[in-house]
């Protein structure tokens, strides 16, 4: 069994089709926060929610199992309210 830990970030079309041939058991995403807002306040990435939710998607969409895990800090705390709807939402 394998699983990968990952920020999500860059996950593309390129990767999820390198993850098709063989797919992991499972993908570990670490979610910072619930807006493009705070993932540059906290990573310093200006598009990082949006580069998130769409690897969720396209991973999602190739039958890949995902666990989101969720690390909060001073800086994301306000965010954990909307990160859990969001994945309610995603069925995650």
């Amino acid at each position: 069994m394998i699983s990968i830990n990952s920020n999500g970030t860059l996950i593309t079309e390129r990767e999820v089709e390198w993850l098709k041939e063989a797919a992991p058991t499972r993908i570990n995403i670490t979610v910072y926060g619930a807006s493009d807002q705070t993932y540059e306040k906290l990573c310093q990435n200006p598009k990082g929610y949006q580069q998130v939710m769409h690897a969720i998607h396209l991973l999602k969409e190739a039958g890949i199992q995902i666990k989101l895990n969720c690390s909060i800090t001073p800086y994301n705390a306000q965010d954990l309210p909307a990160i859990k709807k969001m994945a309610m939402q995603e069925g995650l």
